[in-house]
């Protein structure tokens, strides 16, 4: 059977060449793995079966009218069974393509989750006092401006003006002995300071 023009070792099992595309390129470039299948397998057992009952009968010498005929139908069904099996070998090659690709897909995605997540902890991480937690009452010490009470002093007098109640506020209090600061001293619209 080794010497037999059926043999294994002389059938050239390399599929014809594709047109390539960039997406098929980068798959190629990826080692090929055999996928085999009880049904493939099976295939397979029966085309061996076939070719060498057919490498037997041509072995034997001559031939008659019931071995050409049982060689051709041998050679029929030789056919029929390897077309099966490239029908179904392409069915499981492209739900093969179609789950690399989904997985691909789906790598990418988590990937790109996993990066939002990092970018959302540095966040989190980064920016530990929010502008509610500045402008809240707690026990965190933040940098706040210091607190200035604005009073206005109105007269009792409708017929005074800011002036003369400015003047009359600064002899009542005496900024200076009683270490006060007043700043920003200024009228309003309805004549107070």
């Amino acid at each position: 059977m080794e010497n037999s023009p059926f043999s294994r070792d002389r059938v050239n099992l390399s599929a014809s060449p594709a047109k390539t595309t960039p997406q098929t390129q980068a798959q190629t470039d990826l080692t090929m793995e055999v996928v085999s299948t009880s049904e493939i397998q099976r295939w397979m057992s029966t085309i061996e079966q076939y070719l060498s009952e057919i490498c037997t009968i041509a072995s034997d010498g001559k031939l008659n009218s019931e071995q050409k005929l049982k060689i051709s139908t041998l050679c029929r069904k030789v056919g029929n069974g390897t077309s099966e099996m490239a029908v179904q070998y392409q069915s499981l090659k492209q739900k093969a393509i179609q789950a690399r690709i989904l997985n691909e897909d789906l790598k990418q995605k988590c990937n790109l989750t996993d990066h939002i997540l990092d970018l959302t902890k540095t966040i989190k991480d980064s920016s530990t006092a929010s502008f509610a937690d500045m402008v809240k009452k707690g026990s965190n010490d933040f940098v706040r401006p210091k607190n200035l009470n604005s009073v206005a002093i109105y007269p009792n007098n409708n017929l005074k003006s800011s002036d003369e109640t400015k003047v009359l506020v600064q002899q009542m209090i005496r900024p200076e002995q009683e270490k006060l600061h007043i700043r920003g001293v200024r009228r309003t619209k309805t004549e107070a300071l």
